[in-house]
């Protein structure tokens, strides 16, 4: 019985303490049912850095490797095989591809835990080192070149993307299709979207 109880407690405690977390992932059941249902496996779903990094929201990169059978356009971790041009491409070109301005682009860059962790050494003090200031410049400049048309597309022509996932609001306020005068809305349940680009 004391074990039973104890492990009740746990239960309920992990259940308190999380279920917004999963609440909050449900509203997306019907975007990655849809993508399974209408998009081949080597799919590229490319979701919001900034949205995810710095406001903590959803939809998360392994989101895509998890509850659908596509790729992530960004990486997942830092532990991935892609090489530091290739992250530092991916990660700057879905803020440019999202609409971030150079402020917001450099709120990403500069954050704890954010993209510098490429220049990071293993620190036991993770999150607590700053970015290089040469290195900082370098990604920012990078970022400026991106974010205009065509350094964005030909950046995009290298690396692969078929799909972008979004909140409404991101595309109605952002413009997210400027970019991508051939991209179209596929699906649209009235808080998610997704372009096929």
């Amino acid at each position: 019985i004391v074990l039973f109880s104890l492990a009740f407690t746990q239960q309920n405690n992990f259940f308190k303490i999380n279920s917004a977390f999963y609440a909050r992932k449900q509203t997306l059941a019907d975007v990655f049912f849809w993508l399974r249902k209408h998009t081949g496996k080597d799919s590229v779903i490319l979701t919001d850095p900034y949205n995810f990094l710095i406001n903590k929201d959803f939809p998360e990169p392994a989101d895509i490797l998890v509850y659908t059978h596509n790729f992530s356009f960004l990486p997942v971790s830092i532990g991935t095989i892609r090489s530091k041009e290739e992250v530092e491409d991916r990660l700057l070109m879905g803020l440019a591809v999202f609409g971030y301005n150079s402020k917001e682009a450099t709120e990403f860059i500069e954050y704890a835990n954010g993209i510098h962790f490429l220049q990071m050494r293993a620190v036991v003090d993770y999150g607590n080192e700053k970015i290089d200031k040469g290195y900082a410049v370098a990604l920012k400049d990078k970022f400026i070149f991106l974010n205009t048309g065509k350094g964005l597309l030909a950046k995009l022509g290298k690396y692969h993307l078929d799909y972008v996932i979004a909140k409404k609001r991101q595309v109605e306020q952002r413009g997210l299709l400027k970019n991508f005068p051939g991209g179209s809305v596929v699906f649209d349940n009235g808080e998610f979207i997704i372009l096929k680009i």
